[in-house]
């Protein structure tokens, strides 16, 4: 993956939401989630940072299916208009 592109996925435990893993030099750094809508659009009005440890073992840890990728910059453009 291109260092100015996230990856948007999804896994099979939550289906219903997406997800985009920030990473520093290869290590984790942050994991965001929103949900997917029924068109299988991602809702990016809704993006939220995950805290809870159990889920982010189990995004991590689950088979990712990409559905799309955004660049840095938009990210952090949809971040801050929300």
């Amino acid at each position: 993956m291109n260092d100015n592109k996230l990856e948007i996925f999804t896994v099979p435990k939550y289906s219903g939401n997406a997800y985009i893993l920030e990473t520093i030099d290869g290590n984790f750094d942050a994991l965001w989630t929103a949900p997917l809508l029924k068109d299988g659009t991602v809702d990016n009005s809704q993006w939220a940072i995950v805290e809870d440890d159990k889920i982010i073992e189990n995004v991590l840890g689950d088979e990712r299916t990409v559905i799309s990728d955004i660049s840095v910059d938009d990210f952090v453009n949809l971040l801050e208009s929300v």
